[in-house]
């Protein structure tokens, strides 16, 4: 469903990338110059990361353990894309707010991840 949305913010214009030469560089009837298409990019990345977590299922360890590698697996990929984001100021640290809070839930998910494993035992 997360990829669906994000080809909806393509078709929408929203959420879209900074200004970019690439060849695959998409221009929005808004903006001046061509843009990378990020919304794209995420909706690549969420199809991979449900194929991932598709297989993953059967071999789970622990409950939530397939949410819980999922909150990891998109907050590391959100923190990427928003290096290529254009329509996000900086916040702080010379990061977006979506990155800062991608970094909390990486932290709160690898220390989650470790305490359910450890429990598992």
């Amino acid at each position: 469903g997360h990829a669906f949305g994000r080809i909806g913010c393509f078709f929408n214009g929203c959420c879209y990338g900074k200004f970019s030469k690439v060849p695959w560089a998409v221009q929005f009837p808004f903006l001046s110059s061509p843009v990378h298409p990020t919304q794209l990019y995420e909706t690549i990345f969420n199809f991979g990361l449900f194929g991932f977590l598709s297989w993953f299922y059967p071999r789970r360890r622990f409950p939530g353990e397939v949410s819980l590698i999922y909150i990891l697996f998109y907050s590391v990929g959100r923190f990427i894309f928003e290096f290529y984001r254009g329509d996000q100021p900086h916040f702080a640290f010379s990061l977006t707010f979506q990155q800062l809070l991608s970094s909390i839930f990486i932290s709160l998910g690898i220390l989650t991840y470790g305490i359910c494993r450890l429990k598992r035992r």
